[in-house]
């Protein structure tokens, strides 16, 4: 009998433990912290840097929101795949597969909020690294404008992921 209460007290822990949900705080913080940097034209490598531990930050996020939302599995899986190579492409490429959704697969309205928790920061990555070989006079606006459009995403998936 005491094994039975031990053991069905490790199973409550264990999926107490796996109900969790995700703390977006640090995530939203970053963003915050890199909106400034933008704001104040810091560094465009230092912006470029703090956007890219947003792509890093924003994996373990699509991966809980997949647990809420399995609609959305194959789409932010689609996205997954590419995280580490994403900062690398063309701003074009990004712009046509992964904002107008050309290399996803069809999913509800719902999965996009999420997948640009990492298509945004990403792109911003890209902006500078494009700017480094074609000056652009608008780059801070356009990593400016690429942020603030991700706050609104942010603050649709962290409702989401609460409201499991």
């Amino acid at each position: 009998m005491r094994n039975i209460f031990l053991s069905l007290s490790l199973v409550l822990l264990a999926s107490s433990a796996l109900a969790k949900p995700i703390d977006t705080k640090p995530y939203s913080k970053k963003l915050k912290e890199t909106l400034t940097q933008i704001e104040m034209k810091k560094s465009l490598k230092d912006i470029s840097k703090q956007s890219g531990e947003l792509v890093s930050m924003s994996k373990p996020i699509l991966t809980a929101f997949k647990k809420v939302q399995p609609e959305c599995s194959a789409y932010i899986d689609t996205v997954l795949k590419v995280a580490d190579t994403m900062t690398s492409m063309p701003l074009d490429k990004i712009e046509s597969d992964y904002h107008a959704d050309k290399a996803l697969p069809k999913a509800p309205s719902i999965c996009h909020h999420a997948k640009d928790m990492l298509v945004h920061p990403a792109t911003v990555v890209a902006l500078e690294k494009a700017n480094a070989k074609n000056k652009d006079a608008k780059v801070y606006q356009k990593m400016l404008a690429e942020l603030v459009e991700l706050a609104s995403h942010v603050q649709v998936v962290e409702v989401k992921l609460a409201s499991k």
